[in-house]
């Protein structure tokens, strides 16, 4: 995950916050243990919150999911200067998560540009 280096000032990242609804999935579909590439290990937990471990050094990373369609929309969020958005979908078999991610444009840390990520289930 990654934001554009620039000189502009941190300002605070948006809060993260868990939308409720009615929806076709359950972020419960998704809690447990997961790890990918660019994303370390990954913890989801039922009330549509988790962390995440490859960051920049700025601790835990937090994911806050939810429910939307076939799949999950959220925010991920390392600090105040890198966070942004997500889209995920769990496969049939329930042991692989992928989606995409992208970086909010008032990031000033990391690359600009977002991309595919892949989870499986530990």
């Amino acid at each position: 995950a990654g934001c554009g280096a620039s000189q502009a000032p941190a300002r605070a990242a948006p809060p993260l916050l868990v939308a409720t609804g009615d929806a076709p999935v359950s972020v419960a579909d998704v809690t447990g243990p997961w790890s990918g590439p660019e994303w370390g290990r990954v913890v989801l937990n039922a009330d549509g919150t988790g962390t995440y471990t490859d960051t920049y050094g700025t601790g835990p990373g937090r994911i806050v999911l939810h429910a939307a369609g076939d799949g999950y929309d959220g925010r991920w969020e390392e600090s105040s200067r890198r966070f942004g958005t997500l889209h995920i979908v769990l496969s049939p078999s329930g042991r692989e998560i992928t989606g995409t991610w992208t970086p909010d444009p008032e990031c000033t840390l990391g690359a600009m540009r977002g991309g595919a990520l892949r989870w499986t289930r530990e």
